[in-house]
């Protein structure tokens, strides 16, 4: 078939012609803020590093966590997810400095709220803490 015949069938090519135009839709961007979540938007994780002692033949297991956060206004507290986990030691890491904090599970919501009588200041922190699986594990 030439051009003159593809032409000649008018409403056909005008309307792939069109659709071949029209602009292309893409997905928003990702908004942290926007993202509906339990844990409030004042702190903001950028990395986590885990070391875990897993042994399949124990029923539990130990580990230590790091978060990197970015605190993004001053908090009384910083929350973390939780869920069937035992707290051990718990530290706030600013730069060379670092504080222990206390932690106060909230089991209902799966959360601890991890603080001092101190206020945490925006900025670049970290948090490390031992933790304990509290339940079996199903490997």
């Amino acid at each position: 078939m030439n051009i003159h015949a593809l032409l000649n069938q008018g409403p056909v090519w005008m309307l792939a012609a069109s659709l071949v135009s029209l602009p292309a839709q893409s997905e928003p961007r990702f908004n942290f803020d926007a993202t509906p979540g339990s844990l409030p938007k004042d702190v903001v994780p950028s990395k986590y590093s885990l070391a875990l002692d897993l042994d399949p033949a124990k029923e539990s297991f130990n580990g230590v966590v790091d978060i990197a956060i970015d605190v993004r206004r001053p908090v009384s507290a910083i929350i973390l997810s939780a869920f069937e986990l035992t707290p051990g030691d718990v530290a706030l890491i600013d730069g060379k400095r670092k504080r222990s904090l206390t932690v106060t599970e909230n089991t209902a919501k799966r959360e601890w709220r991890v603080g001092d009588d101190r206020t945490v200041a925006p900025g670049q922190v970290h948090i490390a803490h031992r933790l304990h699986r509290r339940r079996p594990c199903v490997w």
